[in-house]
């Protein structure tokens, strides 16, 4: 993921150079988010990213048939849906790895527990719920991100689409 963030200026510059001129009438300032969206893509901070989200809403709200921007933010829904899912698979393997724990203290002769044992096990049931939740959670957003980039980018492809045959 962090790879494909790194990709975006580039990907974004491209994909922005092959529809450059194609269209005539677009809002003033979908063109200044169009500069602005690319130094934002650069940075490795989340809040640069988060903001550039925010300025390709905002230009979709604008002008809801600017391509460009339908596009990147469905490149950008799916970059959300793979840290979602990424982030989910990590929350799934800790849980199987405190699941593991929990088998293997179990199986502690008594004479082998002690209190901290107890408590251990406790600590790790706990954490078996928690990230069965979070699992469950990342997982609803993962479905929602890929479904919003399925729909930026399809309009994406039919808009460029009607712009080539036009």
């Amino acid at each position: 993921v962090a790879g494909l963030y790194f990709l975006l200026p580039d990907l974004y510059n491209d994909y922005l150079a092959d529809v450059t001129g194609i269209r005539a009438g677009t809002h003033p300032r979908v063109i200044e988010l169009q500069a602005e969206i690319p130094p934002l893509l650069n940075s490795d901070t989340a809040t640069d990213r988060a903001k550039a989200f925010d300025l390709i809403t905002e230009g979709l709200e604008l002008e809801s048939d600017d391509e460009v921007l339908l596009g990147l933010g469905g490149l950008f829904y799916t970059l959300e849906s793979i840290r979602f899912e990424t982030k989910g698979q990590l929350v799934r393997d800790e849980g199987d790895y405190a699941s593991e724990r929990i088998r293997k203290l179990s199986k502690l002769s008594i004479d082998e527990r002690t209190p901290e044992t107890l408590d251990e096990i406790k600590a790790l049931k706990q954490r078996v719920f928690e990230g069965s939740s979070e699992g469950t959670e990342l997982d609803n957003k993962a479905s929602r991100n890929t479904l919003l980039s399925s729909r930026h980018t399809g309009r994406a492809l039919e808009l460029n689409a009607k712009l080539s045959t036009a």
